[in-house]
């Protein structure tokens, strides 16, 4: 019988010994895994952070002139940053006559005697 419990101790041992390596692989590549996971949902919302930073520097510096009623007037962040973009324009609505025009955006510093109407 003692022979027994050793023969199943070296059977165990060897089958260890060969599962092992398959478990720390398995816990790398998850640990590995997930490691990078979090590298590319940081850099996702680094990336995010920096376009609304671009967006907030363009929109303190720019402001609109209305085609219609040509009344100069810098939009509120939320219309800026969900106005439909073209090469040079943008689609957005004049906060005085409420017109929804492609405007093309002017430095505040072009215009210094301008009052920019705001909403």
């Amino acid at each position: 019988m003692p022979e027994l419990k050793i023969d199943n101790t070296i059977k165990w041992v060897i089958v260890a010994l060969f599962i092992m390596p398959f478990i720390v692989a398995v816990i790398l590549a998850i640990f590995v895994g997930l490691l990078i996971g979090l590298i590319i949902l940081v850099v996702c919302i680094l990336c995010i952070a920096a376009a609304l930073y671009v967006h907030l520097i363009q929109w303190k510096t720019y402001h609109y002139i209305c085609p219609s009623c040509a009344t100069p007037f810098k939009p509120d962040f939320m219309s800026s940053l969900t106005a439909m973009n073209y090469v040079n324009q943008r689609k957005i609505r004049c906060s005085k006559c409420g017109s929804y025009q492609l405007m093309t955006p002017i430095k505040d510093k072009d215009a210094p005697g301008r009052q920019i109407y705001r909403r």
